[in-house]
């Protein structure tokens, strides 16, 4: 391929234009797409729905960056992270042909551009905002925020990459952005690629003017200088935003230049469109961001305001008479292998063989081990951590030689390259998408207390991984792991708070694995596992604290039970009567054997105690194992269930399974000292399950 720095303005602004003209189409239009001059009411959809304001910036930056891959040769991945520009990104994929690589009926004629109007916010089509249902897309922004995090995510380890992140004016106030900016400090060019982010700084978000237009271009541009970068301001000027392109790109590549660029993009708002409708303020302003007119088919003066828009971008020097984009509309693009639609994140090769490992002493020591096995044998593997990794005892990863991470102070930042630690978990978890998605395996290590942090993240992430596993994606991401050891239990009063667990328990998708293992063996399966797997979330709890009990039981018992989700710790080989403790977690299977020791000292009633160490068994009534757990749970005998999170989350699971059986776990009594006197206020002290069990009515028959 021929390269040239040169830009091609006169086909990125066609391409720009005909993208624009492709959107309103698709926001409005029902049939009729090409000839504006003869829309008559019954061409426009009923309703109205989608968004506008940020939609020609994104058709711009789509434009830009293809046009900077045509002449650079380089593959860039595109993040946006504005949802809302779904119709804009619609018109994208289509000019450039990615969509009919897809779907060969998204042909680039009459046809085809007919078939998108239809299928664009329609149930059996296109969602009106950006999903993984559209080709190449990886980020899905459903909550404003992680994009920027995200993208970084992608290029770390991957010194070769290049992400173009698009960040919404209204996106740049929001916590997670304006924490990501930190992030930039712990990119080392070294061994990571480059994120050029790209601020599309219109003035608005959807009601309001923006903070940052608000407090003015200077100060912008101090926040970024804050943070070692460096802004280049361009205004709605193609060829100007061609050189800004060009200046970000010779930074990037000149690895002796401080402050990794990023453009600010000051376009007007809905840019292109009509400034007003009538005496409506439109471009401009942010009545752009949705579609003002909204009752096109029945109001004559709203249709002949959609059809001058789309007649002043000229579609006739757009597209020929059969609807084919002229060729000067693509002339801006790269070969079709690499346009940004078609750019396919890499996936990492197979996992080795899993090392042979010693014989730790318990659950924890296995995750340990086993983790830090995995970031020592695989270079694909990378450690995320809010600053916990010491405190959740996981060692040996930080023993390493400190590793000068970006450009800290010049000081070892990280314990290696592929160890990170900021305190920061939204960073971590949107970090941990990106890496995903680039083919890595991550795992964030962090507190069960401040898991919640990342809970909307989480949602939006099993959106994509379900979207991926029911639309048949060819190539599912490695999975995102994470692991929690540090438990509210034998923590402070404000490090306590099982609730993320429990929302994942209650969401019934193939996408989630949770484990509570209570064995060795089991706990360093459940790592593999979550290591090899793919289009998964993956989280494990395990107490990072001396279990005495459940330690010196762990060896005593069968290297393999006879089911993979839960094992039998004790019983005292009553096949018809007595009493099952359930047990959700390892401090709890603690707890359980203890009260066990209590009742066999004071009755003579038979006790098994029975723990659930994967967690997706309760999501399955006709899961095999259940066959096996049911004799232990019903006819004569009783059970009665021990969670480490809260129990009606459980309650809700027997209700489905028909099962009736009192359930214990954390409700919130958290004043009081960690320890005994935490277990003790939630009733779940192994005296208390003691007590449940010897009141039990069947318990006088003995």
């Amino acid at each position: 391929m021929s390269l040239t720095t040169t830009a091609n303005i006169p086909g990125i602004e066609r391409f720009w234009r005909a993208a624009n003209y492709i959107t309103v189409a698709a926001l409005y239009l029902h049939a009729n797409p090409l000839t504006p001059q003869t829309l008559t009411p019954v061409d426009f959809k009923p309703v109205i729905l989608g968004h506008w304001g940020v939609c020609p910036a994104l058709n711009a930056v789509y434009a830009h960056t293809g046009d900077l891959i045509r002449r650079r040769g380089h593959p860039i991945s595109l993040v946006v992270g504005p949802g809302h520009a779904g119709p804009a990104l619609l018109a994208c994929l289509f000019l450039d042909g990615t969509l009919e690589s897809h779907d060969p009926t998204f042909t680039r004629d009459t046809d085809g551009f007919q078939r998108l109007i239809r299928a664009y916010g329609s149930s059996e089509g296109f969602p009106t905002e950006i999903t993984s249902a559209y080709p190449g897309v990886e980020y899905v922004g459903g909550e404003l925020g992680p994009a920027l995090a995200f993208a970084q995510g992608t290029v770390m380890g991957s010194p070769d990459r290049l992400t173009v992140c698009m960040i919404g004016d209204g996106e740049l106030e929001t916590s997670i952005t304006q924490a990501t900016f930190q992030g930039f400090d712990l990119l080392d060019s070294a061994v990571d690629g480059t994120v050029l982010p790209v601020i599309n700084a219109n003035g608005h978000r959807m009601g309001s003017r923006s903070l940052w237009a608000a407090r003015g271009i200077g100060a912008l541009r101090r926040f970024l200088v804050a943070h070692g970068l460096t802004p280049i301001v361009v205004g709605a000027n193609h060829t100007r935003i061609a050189q800004a392109f060009d200046e970000a790109y010779r930074r990037i590549t000149d690895h002796r230049r401080r402050g990794w660029p990023v453009i600010v993009l000051r376009t007007p708002k809905g840019w292109s469109a009509p400034t007003f409708f009538g005496t409506t303020p439109f471009a401009g302003s942010h009545h752009s961001h949705k579609p003002a007119l909204r009752r096109p088919a029945h109001d004559p003066g709203e249709l002949d305001h959609v059809r001058d828009w789309l007649r002043s971008y000229d579609p006739e020097t757009l597209f020929d008479s059969a609807g084919r984009p002229l060729p000067g509309v693509t002339a801006c693009l790269p070969p079709p292998s690499q346009r940004i639609g078609a750019v396919d994140l890499p996936h990492p090769p197979e996992p080795p063989r899993p090392a042979e490992l010693g014989d730790p002493p318990n659950a924890f020591a296995a995750v340990r081990e086993a983790v830090e096995t995995g970031v020592s044998g695989d270079p694909e593997v990378f450690i995320l951590s809010p600053d916990e990794l010491h405190s959740n005892r996981f060692t040996a990863p930080t023993r390493s030689e400190p590793h000068p991470r970006g450009h800290v102070n010049g000081d070892g930042h990280s314990p290696g390259p592929r160890i990170i630690e900021l305190l920061n978990e939204h960073l971590c978890f949107a970090w941990s998408c990106g890496l995903a998605a680039a083919g890595r395996r991550p795992i964030v290590v962090s507190y069960e207390a401040f898991a919640p942090a990342f809970a909307s993240q989480a949602d939006q992430l099993l959106k994509v991984l379900e979207d991926h596993r029911t639309g048949g994606r060819p190539t599912p991401w490695p999975s995102v792991n994470v692991i929690l050891t540090s438990l509210g239990w034998w923590n402070t009063p404000t490090h306590h708070n099982p609730g993320w667990i429990d929302s994942l328990l209650t969401r019934p998708v193939d996408s989630i694995r949770v484990y509570l293992p209570v064995l060795p063996h089991t706990a360093r399966r459940y790592v593999q596992d979550m290591l090899t797997s793919t289009g998964r979330l993956n989280v494990l709890v395990v107490s990072k604290n001396p279990l005495d009990r459940l330690e010196a039981l762990s060896h005593s018992l069968p290297p393999e039970p006879r089911s993979r989700t839960w094992v039998e710790l004790a019983n005292d080989h009553d096949a018809t009567d007595g009493i099952t403790l359930v047990v959700v977690g390892d401090v709890m299977a603690e707890q359980a054997l203890h009260a066990k020791e209590i009742v066999n000292a004071r009755s003579r009633r038979p006790v098994t105690v029975v723990a659930i160490e994967d967690l997706s068994v309760l999501h399955a009534p006709n899961h095999p194992d259940w066959r096996c757990l049911r004799p232990l749970l019903t006819g004569r005998r009783t059970s009665l269930w021990i969670t480490n999170g809260r129990p009606h989350t459980i309650r809700g699971f027997l209700h489905g399974l028909r099962l009736d059986a009192e359930v214990l776990g954390y409700i919130d009594k958290d004043h009081g000292n960690p320890g005994p006197d935490r277990f003790h206020a939630n009733g779940v002290s192994p005296e208390a399950i003691a007590g449940r069990v010897l009141r039990h009515p069947a318990d006088a028959a003995q």
